[in-house]
Formats: C-alpha cells, sequence, structure tokens
C-alpha cells in the first residue's frame, strides 16, 4: 500500500526549482559572461515558462548583447503575452519592431506600453513620444519620405 500511495504521490510533485534564478543570470550578464547568462535563462525559463520579467531579460540579453534578434523578438512576445501588464516590455518589444521597420506592430506595443505605465511616470513619456515618433514615421511612409532614423 505504501509502494502505491509513492507511485501515485511521485507523479504529483511538482518540477523542482532550477539551479539559476533572474539574479545569478543577470550576475552573469554584468560580469560580461553573456553565453553563460542566455543558458541560465534558458534553465529558468524551461522550468518557470510564465515568468514574464525574465523572458523580458532575456529578450534584453539576446537584442543588446548576442544580438540574436528573431530569437528576441520571440522572447519579448512570451513576456507581454505572460504579462500583459509589463509596460516597459511592450516598450522595449516596440522599439525592435520599429527598428525592423514593422510600424502597425510598433504601434499597438507602444499604445500597450502607455495603457499598462503609471500615469505621470517617465515610462509612460517615453511611450507617448515614440507613439508620435512612429506616427510621423507611418506617414511619412504614405508618403514616400525617408525618416532619419531608417
Amino acid at each position: 500500500m505504501k509502494r502505491l500511495l509513492f507511485v501515485l504521490l511521485a507523479g504529483c510533485v511538482p518540477n523542482p526549482a532550477p539551479a539559476v534564478n533572474a539574479q545569478s543570470a543577470l550576475e552573469l550578464r554584468r560580469a560580461g559572461r553573456v553565453n553563460e547568462a542566455a543558458g541560465a535563462y534558458e534553465e529558468l525559463l524551461r522550468a518557470e515558462p510564465r515568468n514574464a520579467t525574465a523572458w523580458w531579460a532575456y529578450a534584453e540579453l539576446l537584442r543588446h548583447d548576442l544580438r540574436r534578434m528573431p530569437e528576441a523578438e520571440n522572447a519579448y512576445a512570451r513576456a507581454v503575452e505572460s504579462d500583459s501588464g509589463l509596460a516597459g516590455a511592450h516598450h522595449d518589444y516596440a522599439t525592435l519592431l520599429a527598428q525592423t521597420g514593422r510600424l502597425e506592430e510598433a504601434l499597438a506595443e507602444v499604445d500597450a506600453a502607455w495603457s499598462a505605465a503609471p500615469e505621470g511616470s517617465a515610462l509612460r513619456a517615453q511611450a507617448e513620444r515614440l507613439r508620435t515618433e512612429l506616427r510621423v514615421r507611418k506617414l511619412d511612409a504614405t508618403r514616400g519620405v525617408t525618416s532619419p532614423r531608417e
């Protein structure tokens, strides 16, 4: 009977905690050990696939340190899917989309950033500036004008 109970309970044990956490991954990044940091984030995200802040931090690492843009885009998307109220992730995702010329998608993300950011915050002001810039770029594109940022 004990054996049967053990077998039944063993199937109910949650996944063990990952050997790394977001702080250790961040420390590896700060130390310039970016490939190790990427591995640490990947391990963490396998264990915690809905950890929006970890997805966001991983996206930033992929984008700025490793220059792996398609993977960064996917990580930003996972971050905002996991927590739609993560204003900073929406903003950073919008800037990546804008860099690739996907202005409509970038505008949608910056609108989400603006909505999620606290009223009067610096992030809301940044989102408003980016929204204005993207609208001007979109208007210029319809007129055939090349933006200085392109």
